[in-house]
Protein backbone atom coordinates (compact mmCIF):
# COMPACT_ATOMS: atom_id res chain seq x y z
CA UNK A 1 0.00 0.00 0.00
CA UNK A 2 2.58 2.19 1.08
CA UNK A 3 4.53 1.29 -2.70
CA UNK A 4 1.24 1.72 -4.01
CA UNK A 5 1.49 5.85 -2.55
CA UNK A 6 4.89 6.59 -3.53
CA UNK A 7 4.21 5.22 -6.96
CA UNK A 8 1.31 7.53 -6.96
CA UNK A 9 2.73 10.22 -5.75
CA UNK A 10 6.29 10.24 -8.12
CA UNK A 11 3.16 9.83 -11.41
CA UNK A 12 2.35 13.15 -9.86
CA UNK A 13 5.16 14.87 -9.52
CA UNK A 14 6.19 14.02 -12.98
CA UNK A 15 3.11 15.31 -14.65
CA UNK A 16 3.62 18.60 -12.73
CA UNK A 17 7.17 18.81 -14.07
CA UNK A 18 6.15 17.61 -17.46
CA UNK A 19 3.12 20.39 -17.66
CA UNK A 20 5.66 23.17 -16.41
CA UNK A 21 8.06 22.13 -19.23
CA UNK A 22 5.59 22.21 -21.76
CA UNK A 23 4.20 25.48 -20.64
CA UNK A 24 5.73 28.68 -22.61
CA UNK A 25 7.59 31.32 -21.09
CA UNK A 26 9.27 32.54 -23.84
CA UNK A 27 8.02 35.79 -25.39
CA UNK A 28 7.62 37.17 -29.18
CA UNK A 29 10.94 38.72 -30.39
CA UNK A 30 10.11 41.90 -32.10
CA UNK A 31 12.77 43.44 -34.92
CA UNK A 32 11.63 46.93 -35.97
CA UNK A 33 13.39 48.14 -38.60
CA UNK A 34 10.71 51.42 -39.37
CA UNK A 35 10.13 54.29 -38.27
CA UNK A 36 14.05 54.76 -37.26
CA UNK A 37 14.15 56.86 -33.88
CA UNK A 38 13.64 60.52 -33.98
CA UNK A 39 12.09 60.55 -37.64
CA UNK A 40 10.54 64.09 -37.89
CA UNK A 41 6.73 63.23 -39.70
CA UNK A 42 4.28 66.19 -40.82
CA UNK A 43 0.76 66.14 -39.85
CA UNK A 44 -1.34 63.98 -42.37
CA UNK A 45 2.02 62.07 -44.01
CA UNK A 46 1.96 58.34 -43.70
CA UNK A 47 4.63 56.70 -41.86
CA UNK A 48 5.14 53.05 -42.95
CA UNK A 49 5.56 50.58 -39.48
CA UNK A 50 8.12 47.78 -40.69
CA UNK A 51 9.14 44.82 -38.38
CA UNK A 52 9.72 41.65 -38.18
CA UNK A 53 8.37 39.18 -35.12
CA UNK A 54 8.87 35.57 -34.23
CA UNK A 55 8.50 32.95 -31.59
CA UNK A 56 8.74 29.52 -31.13
CA UNK A 57 4.55 29.93 -30.82
CA UNK A 58 1.85 31.02 -33.12
CA UNK A 59 1.97 34.96 -33.01
CA UNK A 60 -1.85 35.26 -31.61
CA UNK A 61 -2.23 39.53 -32.15
CA UNK A 62 0.08 42.10 -33.06
CA UNK A 63 -0.93 45.76 -31.82
CA UNK A 64 0.11 49.25 -33.51
CA UNK A 65 -0.10 52.46 -31.43
CA UNK A 66 1.11 56.24 -31.11
CA UNK A 67 0.86 57.94 -27.86
CA UNK A 68 1.84 61.27 -26.99
CA UNK A 69 5.08 61.56 -24.89
CA UNK A 70 3.65 64.73 -23.00
CA UNK A 71 0.46 63.61 -21.88
CA UNK A 72 0.92 59.52 -22.10
CA UNK A 73 -2.42 59.32 -23.93
CA UNK A 74 -3.05 57.41 -27.28
CA UNK A 75 -3.88 59.52 -30.14
CA UNK A 76 -5.66 57.85 -33.55
CA UNK A 77 -7.03 54.87 -33.72
CA UNK A 78 -4.46 51.57 -32.86
CA UNK A 79 -3.46 49.05 -36.06
CA UNK A 80 -4.53 45.11 -35.16
CA UNK A 81 -3.14 42.31 -36.76
CA UNK A 82 -3.74 38.47 -36.26
CA UNK A 83 -1.03 36.58 -37.30
CA UNK A 84 -1.39 32.73 -35.99
CA UNK A 85 2.26 32.18 -37.61
CA UNK A 86 5.66 32.32 -35.72
CA UNK A 87 7.43 33.82 -38.38
CA UNK A 88 5.40 37.37 -39.00
CA UNK A 89 6.54 40.43 -41.46
CA UNK A 90 4.64 43.34 -40.05
CA UNK A 91 4.35 45.72 -42.91
CA UNK A 92 1.82 48.80 -42.54
CA UNK A 93 1.24 52.27 -42.75
CA UNK A 94 -0.03 54.78 -40.18
CA UNK A 95 -1.22 57.86 -41.23
CA UNK A 96 -1.28 61.28 -38.84
CA UNK A 97 -4.65 61.65 -40.09
CA UNK A 98 -5.74 63.84 -37.48
CA UNK A 99 -5.01 67.68 -39.03
CA UNK A 100 -4.93 69.21 -35.30
CA UNK A 101 -2.25 67.19 -33.54
CA UNK A 102 -0.04 69.21 -31.69
CA UNK A 103 3.91 69.48 -32.75
CA UNK A 104 5.93 67.90 -30.14
CA UNK A 105 7.47 64.00 -29.33
CA UNK A 106 5.31 60.77 -29.90
CA UNK A 107 6.38 57.35 -29.74
CA UNK A 108 5.06 54.15 -31.17
CA UNK A 109 3.91 50.93 -28.80
CA UNK A 110 4.27 48.00 -30.88
CA UNK A 111 3.02 44.98 -29.06
CA UNK A 112 2.84 41.43 -30.11
CA UNK A 113 1.48 38.19 -28.03
CA UNK A 114 1.39 34.68 -28.33
CA UNK A 115 -0.48 32.13 -26.01
CA UNK A 116 1.11 33.07 -22.65
CA UNK A 117 3.27 36.12 -23.24
CA UNK A 118 3.55 39.61 -24.59
CA UNK A 119 6.53 41.19 -25.91
CA UNK A 120 6.57 45.14 -26.29
CA UNK A 121 8.99 47.97 -28.25
CA UNK A 122 8.96 51.48 -28.50
CA UNK A 123 9.88 54.09 -30.89
CA UNK A 124 10.16 57.64 -30.29
CA UNK A 125 9.18 60.23 -33.63
CA UNK A 126 9.00 63.77 -34.15
CA UNK A 127 5.17 65.42 -35.42
CA UNK A 128 5.06 68.26 -37.01
CA UNK A 129 1.81 69.77 -36.91
CA UNK A 130 -0.12 72.10 -39.50
CA UNK A 131 0.07 75.72 -39.06
CA UNK A 132 -3.00 77.11 -38.06
CA UNK A 133 -4.68 79.94 -40.47
CA UNK A 134 -7.45 81.85 -41.73
CA UNK A 135 -9.43 81.11 -44.72
CA UNK A 136 -12.73 83.26 -44.90
CA UNK A 137 -15.17 85.20 -42.64
CA UNK A 138 -18.92 84.10 -43.54
CA UNK A 139 -21.26 86.54 -43.15
CA UNK A 140 -24.98 85.09 -42.91
CA UNK A 141 -27.57 87.80 -44.24
CA UNK A 142 -31.41 87.41 -43.76
CA UNK A 143 -34.58 87.85 -45.62
CA UNK A 144 -37.53 86.82 -44.68
CA UNK A 145 -37.63 83.65 -45.74
CA UNK A 146 -34.08 82.23 -46.59
CA UNK A 147 -30.31 82.94 -45.82
CA UNK A 148 -27.81 84.24 -48.12
CA UNK A 149 -24.15 83.44 -47.21
CA UNK A 150 -21.59 85.26 -48.14
CA UNK A 151 -18.03 84.52 -47.64
CA UNK A 152 -14.48 87.22 -48.37
CA UNK A 153 -11.60 85.08 -48.92
CA UNK A 154 -9.75 87.78 -46.52
CA UNK A 155 -9.76 90.63 -48.59
CA UNK A 156 -13.53 91.98 -47.20
CA UNK A 157 -15.11 91.67 -51.18
CA UNK A 158 -17.67 89.03 -50.17
CA UNK A 159 -18.73 86.59 -52.27
CA UNK A 160 -22.63 84.61 -52.16
CA UNK A 161 -21.57 81.31 -51.30
CA UNK A 162 -24.93 79.25 -50.74
CA UNK A 163 -28.24 79.98 -49.69
CA UNK A 164 -30.20 78.82 -47.09
CA UNK A 165 -34.24 78.49 -47.86
CA UNK A 166 -35.32 79.40 -43.79
CA UNK A 167 -34.38 82.64 -41.48
CA UNK A 168 -31.23 82.18 -39.83
CA UNK A 169 -31.05 81.25 -36.01
CA UNK A 170 -27.69 79.62 -35.12
CA UNK A 171 -25.17 78.50 -36.79
CA UNK A 172 -21.25 77.16 -36.00
CA UNK A 173 -17.98 75.90 -37.60
CA UNK A 174 -16.06 72.45 -36.94
CA UNK A 175 -12.95 73.69 -38.65
CA UNK A 176 -11.25 69.81 -38.44
CA UNK A 177 -14.01 69.10 -40.83
CA UNK A 178 -15.14 72.04 -42.15
CA UNK A 179 -18.64 71.30 -41.54
CA UNK A 180 -20.81 74.66 -41.39
CA UNK A 181 -23.33 73.98 -39.05
CA UNK A 182 -27.07 75.82 -39.79
CA UNK A 183 -30.10 75.76 -37.59
CA UNK A 184 -33.17 77.84 -38.98
CA UNK A 185 -35.67 80.39 -37.08
CA UNK A 186 -38.80 78.58 -38.30
CA UNK A 187 -38.76 75.10 -38.44
CA UNK A 188 -37.29 72.00 -37.39
CA UNK A 189 -34.50 71.19 -40.15
CA UNK A 190 -31.19 71.27 -39.22
CA UNK A 191 -28.39 71.16 -41.61
CA UNK A 192 -24.85 70.77 -42.45
CA UNK A 193 -23.36 72.06 -45.17
CA UNK A 194 -19.91 70.89 -46.33
CA UNK A 195 -17.62 73.82 -47.03
CA UNK A 196 -15.17 72.45 -49.02
CA UNK A 197 -17.52 70.70 -51.29
CA UNK A 198 -20.16 73.40 -51.14
CA UNK A 199 -23.15 70.70 -50.87
CA UNK A 200 -25.71 70.04 -48.11
CA UNK A 201 -24.32 66.89 -46.42
CA UNK A 202 -26.80 66.16 -43.34
CA UNK A 203 -30.33 67.32 -43.17
CA UNK A 204 -32.02 66.36 -40.44
CA UNK A 205 -35.55 67.17 -38.51
CA UNK A 206 -36.52 67.33 -34.72
CA UNK A 207 -39.42 66.05 -33.38
CA UNK A 208 -41.18 69.36 -32.15
CA UNK A 209 -44.36 71.49 -31.51
CA UNK A 210 -42.77 74.45 -31.77
CA UNK A 211 -42.91 76.60 -34.73
CA UNK A 212 -39.16 77.61 -34.06
CA UNK A 213 -37.31 74.43 -32.23
CA UNK A 214 -34.01 75.33 -31.84
CA UNK A 215 -32.24 77.38 -28.74
CA UNK A 216 -28.85 76.90 -29.17
CA UNK A 217 -25.99 75.09 -30.98
CA UNK A 218 -22.67 74.98 -30.16
CA UNK A 219 -19.26 72.75 -31.42
CA UNK A 220 -16.58 71.44 -29.46
CA UNK A 221 -13.45 69.98 -31.52
CA UNK A 222 -14.93 67.36 -33.90
CA UNK A 223 -18.15 67.47 -31.82
CA UNK A 224 -21.91 68.91 -32.16
CA UNK A 225 -24.46 69.86 -29.66
CA UNK A 226 -27.84 71.09 -30.65
CA UNK A 227 -30.40 71.99 -28.08
CA UNK A 228 -34.11 71.93 -28.74
CA UNK A 229 -37.26 73.98 -26.61
CA UNK A 230 -38.66 70.44 -25.90
CA UNK A 231 -35.42 69.66 -23.43
CA UNK A 232 -33.07 67.56 -25.45
CA UNK A 233 -29.90 67.87 -26.29
CA UNK A 234 -28.14 65.88 -29.47
CA UNK A 235 -25.12 65.46 -29.87
CA UNK A 236 -23.68 64.44 -32.93
CA UNK A 237 -19.62 63.23 -34.47
CA UNK A 238 -18.03 64.45 -37.09
CA UNK A 239 -20.13 61.59 -38.90
CA UNK A 240 -23.46 62.57 -37.87
CA UNK A 241 -24.03 60.32 -35.76
CA UNK A 242 -25.87 60.93 -32.97
CA UNK A 243 -23.79 60.47 -30.60
CA UNK A 244 -26.38 60.64 -27.56
CA UNK A 245 -29.74 62.09 -26.45
CA UNK A 246 -30.30 63.98 -23.19
CA UNK A 247 -34.12 64.66 -22.86
CA UNK A 248 -35.28 66.52 -19.43
CA UNK A 249 -37.46 65.54 -16.89
CA UNK A 250 -40.72 66.95 -17.14
CA UNK A 251 -42.19 69.88 -19.04
CA UNK A 252 -39.30 71.67 -19.01
CA UNK A 253 -37.04 73.41 -21.90
CA UNK A 254 -33.32 73.86 -22.65
CA UNK A 255 -31.48 77.65 -23.41
CA UNK A 256 -28.10 77.84 -23.41
CA UNK A 257 -25.30 75.12 -23.89
CA UNK A 258 -21.25 75.33 -23.27
CA UNK A 259 -18.82 72.47 -23.53
CA UNK A 260 -15.27 71.03 -22.78
CA UNK A 261 -13.93 67.86 -22.96
CA UNK A 262 -15.19 66.84 -19.87
CA UNK A 263 -18.50 68.76 -19.31
CA UNK A 264 -21.72 69.91 -21.24
CA UNK A 265 -23.28 73.20 -19.17
CA UNK A 266 -27.47 73.04 -19.96
CA UNK A 267 -29.42 76.04 -18.91
CA UNK A 268 -32.22 74.40 -18.22
CA UNK A 269 -35.82 75.45 -16.80
CA UNK A 270 -39.45 74.95 -16.80
CA UNK A 271 -40.86 76.78 -19.74
CA UNK A 272 -41.96 79.29 -17.79
CA UNK A 273 -39.10 80.22 -16.36
CA UNK A 274 -38.97 79.26 -13.00
CA UNK A 275 -36.90 76.26 -11.12
CA UNK A 276 -33.92 77.66 -13.44
CA UNK A 277 -31.02 75.16 -12.95
CA UNK A 278 -27.17 75.03 -14.46
CA UNK A 279 -27.30 71.16 -15.88
CA UNK A 280 -23.97 69.59 -15.99
CA UNK A 281 -23.36 66.37 -17.82
CA UNK A 282 -20.79 64.54 -18.76
CA UNK A 283 -19.46 64.92 -22.49
CA UNK A 284 -19.17 61.69 -23.64
CA UNK A 285 -22.62 60.63 -22.60
CA UNK A 286 -25.03 63.08 -21.82
CA UNK A 287 -25.57 61.65 -18.24
CA UNK A 288 -26.43 63.79 -15.53
CA UNK A 289 -23.40 64.77 -12.93
CA UNK A 290 -24.99 67.25 -11.11
CA UNK A 291 -27.21 70.63 -11.09
CA UNK A 292 -27.30 73.89 -9.48
CA UNK A 293 -29.43 76.30 -8.96
CA UNK A 294 -28.79 79.95 -10.93
CA UNK A 295 -32.09 81.51 -10.92
CA UNK A 296 -31.63 83.90 -13.88
CA UNK A 297 -31.73 82.71 -17.41
CA UNK A 298 -28.14 82.40 -19.67
CA UNK A 299 -27.49 84.73 -22.50
CA UNK A 300 -23.94 82.94 -22.93
CA UNK A 301 -21.98 80.49 -20.80
CA UNK A 302 -18.15 80.17 -21.11
CA UNK A 303 -15.75 77.74 -19.43
CA UNK A 304 -12.94 79.41 -17.55
CA UNK A 305 -10.89 75.94 -16.74
CA UNK A 306 -11.79 72.97 -16.70
CA UNK A 307 -14.29 72.48 -13.71
CA UNK A 308 -14.70 76.78 -14.09
CA UNK A 309 -17.71 78.24 -15.77
CA UNK A 310 -18.65 81.83 -16.02
CA UNK A 311 -22.30 82.69 -17.08
CA UNK A 312 -24.10 86.08 -18.52
CA UNK A 313 -27.34 86.44 -17.07
CA UNK A 314 -29.62 89.27 -17.13
CA UNK A 315 -32.01 89.79 -14.09
CA UNK A 316 -34.06 92.33 -13.42
CA UNK A 317 -31.43 95.23 -12.96
CA UNK A 318 -29.44 94.71 -15.56
CA UNK A 319 -26.45 92.41 -16.46
CA UNK A 320 -25.12 89.96 -14.21
CA UNK A 321 -22.00 87.62 -14.23
CA UNK A 322 -21.60 84.85 -11.84
CA UNK A 323 -18.45 81.92 -11.57
CA UNK A 324 -19.86 78.29 -11.32
CA UNK A 325 -17.70 75.85 -9.63
CA UNK A 326 -18.51 72.23 -11.22
CA UNK A 327 -16.20 70.36 -8.56
CA UNK A 328 -17.83 72.67 -5.09
CA UNK A 329 -21.10 72.53 -7.04
CA UNK A 330 -21.59 76.34 -5.90
CA UNK A 331 -22.30 79.64 -7.74
CA UNK A 332 -21.81 83.10 -6.73
CA UNK A 333 -22.28 86.27 -8.56
CA UNK A 334 -19.41 88.22 -9.62
CA UNK A 335 -20.56 91.58 -11.13
CA UNK A 336 -23.62 93.14 -11.76
CA UNK A 337 -24.44 96.47 -14.21
CA UNK A 338 -27.26 98.66 -15.48
CA UNK A 339 -26.84 97.48 -19.15
CA UNK A 340 -28.98 94.04 -20.13
CA UNK A 341 -27.06 91.99 -22.11
CA UNK A 342 -27.77 91.11 -25.72
CA UNK A 343 -24.88 88.66 -26.49
CA UNK A 344 -21.41 87.88 -25.85
CA UNK A 345 -18.11 87.14 -27.12
CA UNK A 346 -15.29 85.54 -25.61
CA UNK A 347 -11.62 87.15 -26.94
CA UNK A 348 -9.28 85.37 -24.65
CA UNK A 349 -9.76 82.73 -21.79
CA UNK A 350 -10.59 85.92 -19.06
CA UNK A 351 -11.51 88.53 -21.90
CA UNK A 352 -15.06 89.12 -22.54
CA UNK A 353 -17.25 91.56 -25.02
CA UNK A 354 -20.67 92.51 -24.11
CA UNK A 355 -23.28 93.45 -26.45
CA UNK A 356 -25.92 95.74 -25.27
CA UNK A 357 -28.64 97.67 -26.49
CA UNK A 358 -26.35 101.09 -26.56
CA UNK A 359 -22.88 100.07 -26.63
CA UNK A 360 -19.90 96.90 -26.63
CA UNK A 361 -18.56 96.48 -23.16
CA UNK A 362 -15.20 94.72 -22.32
CA UNK A 363 -14.97 92.45 -19.40
CA UNK A 364 -11.61 90.50 -17.57
CA UNK A 365 -12.41 88.65 -15.53
CA UNK A 366 -8.94 88.28 -13.49
CA UNK A 367 -9.29 91.76 -12.83
CA UNK A 368 -13.27 92.42 -12.62
CA UNK A 369 -12.41 95.69 -14.95
CA UNK A 370 -15.63 96.56 -17.60
CA UNK A 371 -15.14 99.33 -19.78
CA UNK A 372 -16.88 100.91 -22.43
CA UNK A 373 -15.15 99.56 -26.06
CA UNK A 374 -17.54 100.30 -28.60
CA UNK A 375 -20.74 102.65 -28.72
CA UNK A 376 -22.38 100.46 -31.15
CA UNK A 377 -25.98 99.21 -30.39
CA UNK A 378 -27.22 95.92 -30.78
CA UNK A 379 -24.05 95.11 -32.66
CA UNK A 380 -22.63 91.28 -33.59
CA UNK A 381 -19.45 90.98 -32.67
CA UNK A 382 -16.96 87.86 -34.09
CA UNK A 383 -13.18 88.30 -33.06
CA UNK A 384 -10.59 86.71 -35.22
CA UNK A 385 -7.82 85.10 -32.96
CA UNK A 386 -5.35 84.55 -35.32
CA UNK A 387 -5.39 87.82 -36.85
CA UNK A 388 -6.08 89.66 -33.91
CA UNK A 389 -8.86 91.38 -35.37
CA UNK A 390 -12.67 91.87 -34.29
CA UNK A 391 -15.83 91.84 -36.68
CA UNK A 392 -18.52 94.12 -35.68
CA UNK A 393 -21.56 93.78 -37.78
CA UNK A 394 -24.55 96.17 -37.17
CA UNK A 395 -27.53 96.09 -39.89
CA UNK A 396 -25.85 95.38 -43.63
CA UNK A 397 -23.14 97.20 -42.39
CA UNK A 398 -19.89 95.85 -41.48
CA UNK A 399 -16.67 96.75 -39.79
CA UNK A 400 -13.02 95.24 -39.30
CA UNK A 401 -11.00 96.34 -36.12
CA UNK A 402 -7.66 96.13 -34.93
CA UNK A 403 -8.51 94.67 -31.50
CA UNK A 404 -6.15 95.74 -29.01
CA UNK A 405 -5.99 99.70 -30.35
CA UNK A 406 -9.89 99.35 -31.20
CA UNK A 407 -9.20 101.06 -34.01
CA UNK A 408 -10.91 100.65 -37.56
CA UNK A 409 -9.48 98.85 -40.61
CA UNK A 410 -12.02 99.03 -43.39
CA UNK A 411 -15.72 98.57 -43.90
CA UNK A 412 -18.34 97.51 -46.26
CA UNK A 413 -21.77 96.85 -47.09
CA UNK A 414 -23.64 93.73 -47.77
CA UNK A 415 -27.49 93.34 -49.75
CA UNK A 416 -29.52 92.23 -46.60
CA UNK A 417 -29.23 92.60 -42.66
CA UNK A 418 -26.34 90.76 -41.35
CA UNK A 419 -27.38 87.91 -38.80
CA UNK A 420 -24.61 85.91 -37.78
CA UNK A 421 -20.71 85.65 -38.31
CA UNK A 422 -18.50 82.71 -38.31
CA UNK A 423 -14.52 82.69 -38.97
CA UNK A 424 -13.09 79.74 -40.86
CA UNK A 425 -9.99 78.19 -40.26
CA UNK A 426 -7.90 75.47 -41.67
CA UNK A 427 -8.28 73.25 -39.57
Amino acid sequence: MNCFKIFSLIFILLSIFSCKEETDENPPIINLTSPTENTQYFVLESIPIRATITDDENIKSVQVSLIQEQSGKKVLGSLFYTPNTSNYRLEATFKLSDSLLASGSYYFRIEALDENNTAVVFQYIRVIGIPKKKIELIAFCGLNSSTTVYADKNDFNFQQKTVFNAPYFSSTINNYDQQLWFLPADNSSMLAFHLNENAIQFNQSVMSGFNSAFTDLVSYNRSVLVSTKEGEILGYSENYAKNYNYQTLGDRTINKLAANKNYVIADEADLNGDNRMANILFESTGAVKSRISINYSCVDIYFLEEEQVILFQNDEQGGRISELNIQANARRTVKTFADSIVAVEQVKSDEYLLSTATKVLKYNYSNGNLIDYLFTPYALVRYDDFDNQLYVAAGNELKRYNYPFNSPIESTTLPEEIKGLEVRFNR
